[in-house]
């Protein structure tokens, strides 16, 4: 009786092994049909996205008079307007198309020399007061444009930011992508209640289109361009889109000599415009924020960034 009791013990033991191992095998397939799972539709999300840049550029390129950009044209509502059909269930595209030309080039703060130019500066100063942010918040990124090692006062330069928990080099230079603004000292977040590089941009060829600037950013071209002027300039746009440079004088207040002043800094036409895609599949998003520049024979993608 020992003996069988024996067995039977033993018995039982190996079939609470078995099946504890096929439970945990049971677990193990289910994590990894989960796995497999998700990676399918962060895999779809990511393509969703892909596709919807591709018909964003394909928006841009069909525009018909590239001499003139607007905020009356079909890419600025391109993220209000349906993407095409054929989209497999369960999966969303949306996204948006800004014209990198209507906001402040912080390259062109820099002069042939590598040096701050100082008309260029005031401007900067200009979109910060406008933006309602202390201009002491423009020494980090002055200091990371020019090509030496002396902080500025309320700046930084590679000793602050080889601190950091993240760190990195100061590029004492232009800025290569959109994405380095991010690394500059209180650029990654909101100052008083905004964020600056929805006014700022390091694309284009650093002439504002007038036809798509916002209030702030038209305030920056000039110590004549206040808020009444920008105002007057926004209200135009609503009725008229400017044909050409010139056309600013139409605008009370608006003589030879201020025009002449900003003149330089001024055009109708975009040269690179941005592009942010987010793709969706069961919950699982994926973005893309690309750029794309405006040459003679079409666009040609300058940066792309899978977030």
């Amino acid at each position: 009786m020992k003996r069988r009791g024996s067995v039977l013990i033993l018995t039982l033991v190996i079939i609470m092994s078995l099946a504890g191992l096929t439970l945990d095998l049971s677990n193990q397939s289910g994590l990894s049909l989960a796995l497999c799972g998700f990676s399918r539709d962060a895999f779809l999300a990511r393509q969703a996205a892909r596709a919807g840049v591709q018909v964003a550029m394909e928006r841009l390129a069909s525009d018909t008079d590239k001499e003139v950009d607007s905020l009356d044209e079909q890419w600025v509502d391109f993220g209000s307007l349906p993407l095409p059909d054929g989209l497999p269930d369960g999966i969303e595209v949306r996204g948006r198309i800004l014209d990198e030309s209507g906001k402040l080039n912080l390259n062109t703060l820099l002069n042939e020399k590598g040096e701050i130019d100082e008309k260029m500066k005031a401007r900067l100063v200009r979109l910060f007061r406008a933006l309602d942010i202390d201009e002491e918040k423009t020494a980090p990124i002055l200091d990371w444009l020019d090509s030496d090692d002396i902080e500025r006062m309320n700046g930084a330069e590679s000793y602050y930011y080889q601190g950091l928990d993240g760190p990195h080099a100061c590029s004492n230079g232009p800025f290569m992508t959109a994405g380095q603004m991010s690394l500059v000292k209180g650029m990654g977040e909101p100052l008083s209640g905004k964020d600056v590089r929805d006014y700022v941009t390091v694309y284009g060829d650093g002439k504002v289109n007038i036809n798509t600037a916002s209030t702030e950013v038209l305030q920056s071209l000039s110590d004549k361009f206040d808020l009444r002027i920008a105002e007057a300039i926004i209200e135009h746009r609503k009725t008229s889109v400017f044909q050409i440079p010139e056309d600013l004088k139409k605008i009370p207040g608006m003589d030879d000599t201020v025009f002449s002043g900003v003149s330089s800094w001024v055009t109708v036409r975009s040269s690179a415009f941005s592009i942010e895609m987010e793709g969706a599949c069961s919950g699982v998003t994926s973005a893309v924020r690309a750029v794309v520049q405006r040459e003679k024979d079409g666009l040609r993608l300058i940066y792309w960034r899978v977030q």
